[in-house]
């Protein structure tokens, strides 16, 4: 099912820029990040370089017992930026799944978290396996109801696809850590693969009026696993599809040093015809271990290197009163999101 190289090359070259249900309102270029369990300060929305918010939403947030979904908060949200006429971005995040999924019967994967710059280093987690059929399951009831509630919600500009996985890769998947090797002792290229078939079947069935953001990854140690989604997902979302990575530092995005840098192509060749977007891996104004890697002006000029037309910052750092000239400026050197 893995298409070959030159035929995703093929399909990246015949990408197109997507299209907006609300055609005489342009895409906006420049996001400002808010998590629903954050306190939110109004004045991120605000700056005039803003052009609207990235909304990060738990499963628990908004279906905190199954079958049972509350959307109030998230509404409040989307008229805080609605009143202020900014868009926002939905990333509704399957990381940390609610109690009552492992009651309703997806299995649990367990591990401690190795990753050497992550915030929750060292921690034990609990997450469910990306190919379960009851995660699966219970994932597309709940995309049906966010597709039901905010296809034609104008204020919302795109959505991302974060089934079965938010980045592709597995969650645990450090190689030479004991939940590696568990990983790859349960994979199955082939099940994994119809999974996400699987789940980008059921966001454009929910969603068939938005921008979808899909984030190329590594799979345990196979870079081209993400060949064969890019591929599908390109055949279904057509022009809604814009790829999509939530790493970016000073020098690039961490697969560029990964194996042979491919998911690093996947992205950059693909922005070239139609749209990347790209999140900062932390903020600049609290970085204690540098994994920004640079000063904000470099993190950002990385992303428009690469060809970025899409971006999302930390909301501390729109709110730092020394980097607004940077953010400023970024903004207006942002290449356009051309719509037809």
């Amino acid at each position: 099912m893995t298409p070959s190289r030159g035929r995703l090359t093929a399909i990246l070259l015949l990408a197109f820029v997507p299209v907006l249900a609300d055609a005489a309102q342009p895409p906006g270029r420049l996001f400002v990040l808010q998590s629903l369990r954050s306190d939110f300060n109004p004045a991120i929305l605000e700056r005039d370089y803003v052009d609207g918010m990235a909304l990060q939403i738990g499963w628990s947030d908004v279906e905190p017992q199954e079958g049972r979904y509350d959307w109030q908060r998230v509404d409040q949200m989307l008229a805080q930026a609605q009143r202020r006429g900014k868009r926002a971005t939905l990333h509704v995040l399957p990381l940390h799944p609610p109690q009552w999924l492992f009651d309703a019967g997806a299995g649990e994967f367990r591990f401690t978290m190795e990753m050497r710059d992550s915030p929750m280093r060292g921690r034990e987690m609990r997450e469910v396996l990306p190919w379960d059929p009851v995660y699966l399951d219970r994932w597309s009831k709940l995309t049906a109801e966010l597709g039901r509630h905010y296809d034609h919600n104008d204020t919302v500009q795109a959505v991302s696809v974060t089934a079965p996985a938010p980045e592709m890769a597995l969650v645990g998947g450090i190689p030479g850590t004991p939940a590696f090797e568990d990983l790859q002792r349960r994979y199955n290229k082939e099940v994994y693969l119809r999974a996400w078939t699987r789940m980008i079947d059921v966001y454009q069935s929910a969603l068939p009026d938005k921008i979808k953001l899909l984030a190329p990854g590594i799979v345990l140690f196979d870079e081209n696993f993400a060949d064969a989604v890019v591929d599908y997902a390109h055949k279904q979302f057509g022009e809604s599809l814009w790829l999509f990575n939530a790493g970016l530092r000073a020098g690039g995005v961490p697969q560029a040093g990964m194996g042979h840098g491919h998911i690093n192509d996947i992205l950059v060749q693909y922005a070239r015809h139609g749209t990347l977007g790209l999140q900062t891996i932390w903020n600049a104004s609290d970085d204690p271990n540098n994994r920004m890697r640079g000063s904000l002006r470099e993190v950002l000029d990385s992303g428009l290197a690469m060809g970025a037309s899409y971006f999302e910052v930390y909301a501390v750092d729109v709110l730092n009163p020394g980097l607004q000239t940077d953010l400023q400026q970024f903004r207006q050197r942002l290449p356009p999101v051309a719509v037809h």
